[in-house]
C-alpha cells in the first residue's frame, strides 16, 4: 500500500509501529526494498505516551488487519484525531461504524485509494478526524462496564 500512496503522494512518510510480527522475513524484505524505503521508519515496541503523539500527528492511519478482535487501535487512533483507513473486518466495522473508510485488508489498490484520499482531500481529512473523536467518545469504560451487565442480566434471565 505504501508503494502505491508514494507514487502519488511522494512526501508521505510511513511510521511503522509495534514489535516484529511473526513470520514476518518476507514482509520485512520488502520494506528495505525501492525508492519508498527511504521515507520509512520502523519504531519497535513505543510507551503508551510516544503512542498517543503518533497518533496525533499523523496524517492518517492505516490498519490493515486481517483479523482483529475488537479493533483498540483504530479506536485510540480515532480518539487521538487521526483519520482512519482500516480493513472492513466485522469487529473493526462494529468499532468505526462509518467513521473510517474501509476495504478488505487484501485490497492494495482500494486501501492506497482511501490513505490518498485522505491526504489530498482536507475536508475529508477533517471530517474523519471529527467524526471519529466523537465515535470514540461513546466508548466509555462506564459504557463496556453497563453492556456487560446487561448481556449477563439477560444470560440469567433466561436460564431462570
Amino acid at each position: 500500500v505504501f508503494r502505491r500512496v508514494s507514487e502519488t503522494v511522494p512526501e508521505v512518510e510511513l511510521v511503522l509501529v509495534g514489535e516484529r510480527g511473526w513470520r514476518n522475513e518476507a514482509f520485512e524484505q520488502e520494506l528495505g526494498r525501492g525508492e519508498a524505503a527511504r521515507r520509512l521508519r520502523v519504531t519497535g515496541f513505543v510507551a503508551d505516551e510516544r503512542l498517543v503523539e503518533l497518533y496525533a500527528g499523523a496524517a492518517c492511519f492505516l490498519f490493515p488487519s486481517l483479523g482483529e478482535g475488537f479493533g483498540l487501535p483504530p479506536l485510540e487512533a480515532m480518539a487521538c484525531g487521526a483519520p482512519v483507513v482500516m480493513s472492513d473486518r466485522p469487529a473493526l466495522g462494529e468499532v468505526a461504524g462509518e467513521v473510517a473508510l474501509q476495504a478488505p485488508a487484501t485490497d492494495v489498490e482500494a486501501l492506497a485509494a482511501h490513505v490518498i484520499a485522505v491526504l489530498e482531500d482536507r475536508e475529508l481529512a477533517a471530517r474523519l478526524r471529527a467524526d471519529g473523536l466523537a465515535r470514540a467518545r461513546a466508548f466509555t469504560w462506564e459504557a463496556a462496564a453497563a453492556a456487560t451487565e446487561r448481556v449477563y442480566r439477560e444470560a440469567l434471565a433466561a436460564h431462570a
